[in-house]
Formats: structure tokens, sequence, C-alpha cells
């Protein structure tokens, strides 16, 4: 598997909330509520409400367009084909965009170190590795990173073939 299908592979993973090796929109809701919980956002705030919408586009998305039997949840080799140059505009962008924005708590343009572990967190990887992976994007050591850098990472994270930062989310 490479470096590619390896993060994705991470996410699928730590997106399974329930381990049944399979997401399904019960997966992708509880993980969104625990990072918006875990943040300490309004459930009823209008950055919460945006993410939750993405979460559902996101969701139904997947699922019209790769749920190859029909049966309303994705297998990895389902849920790894949308990741692609091709789809990341329509599909993956406004997900990134709306947890950018969830993450930018004080609505700034930058996401604290704290923010960005909390969600990490709150998604499901490990601290140490959602720390690591901070540092590399705190270039300038400064405990925030721009939400535009954030966006560059997430789509680098998803697409570049080559090892990127966020590979430290990826356990050996």
């Amino acid at each position: 598997m490479d470096a590619r299908h390896q993060r994705i592979k991470a996410v699928f993973d730590v997106l399974n909330t329930n381990s049944n090796g399979y997401l399904e929109s019960s997966d992708l809701e509880t993980a969104a509520r625990r990072i918006i919980n875990d943040l300490g956002v309004g459930q009823g705030s209008e950055p919460a409400q945006a993410y939750l919408k993405s979460i559902d586009a996101y969701w139904t998305s997947l699922v019209s367009e790769l749920d190859q039997n029909n049966d309303g949840r994705l297998s990895f080799e389902e849920f790894a084909r949308p990741h692609t140059p091709q789809n990341y505009p329509s599909a993956v962008r406004p997900l990134a965009e709306s947890l950018a924005t969830l993450c930018d708590l004080d609505q700034d343009g930058y996401i604290e170190r704290v923010d960005f572990v909390t969600a990490a967190l709150g998604i499901g990887f490990p601290r140490a590795a959602a720390e690591t992976f901070y540092a590399e994007l705190d270039t300038a050591q400064q405990g925030r990173i721009p939400t535009s850098a954030f966006l560059t990472m997430f789509e680098e994270f998803l697409l570049a073939e080559t090892r990127t930062a966020g590979q430290t989310l990826v356990p050996n």
C-alpha cells in the first residue's frame, strides 16, 4: 500500500467509530459530534451546523457515487476512490473548509494548536501523533497555523502520492 493509501486507510479506521470494518452515516455523525463537543462549540452554532451539514453532504456524495452494492455503507476499497485530484474539489474540499471554520474558534483565520489537537482527538487520532503533526505544520512555532495552511495540509494528506507531514498519523 503506497503512502497515500496508508493515510486514507488511517482516516477510514478512525472514522469507523463502531469498528465494524465499514463506514456508515452514523460513524461520521458520531465523529463530527465528538469534535463539536470536544471543541466546546455549541451544537446549534453556525459553525457546528455548517460542519454537520457538510458531513451529511460528504456522506451523501460518497454513498451515491461509491456504494457499489447499495448496502448503505462503504468498505475501505469503496471509500478510497473519491479521494483523487479529480473528485477532491466537489467531494472533499467543502468538508475541509467547514472543519477549518469549526476549528478556528475565534474566527481570526488561524487554528490554535490546542484546537487542532482537540479536533484530531475527536476524530480518533492518538494525541502524540496529532501533536507531532501540528508541530510539523507550525513551522513558525507560533502555536497557531493559518486556516489556509490547514486546507493545504488536508488536501495534501489525502492526495499526495508521497509521504507528507500527515504521515505521522499513520500507524506503523
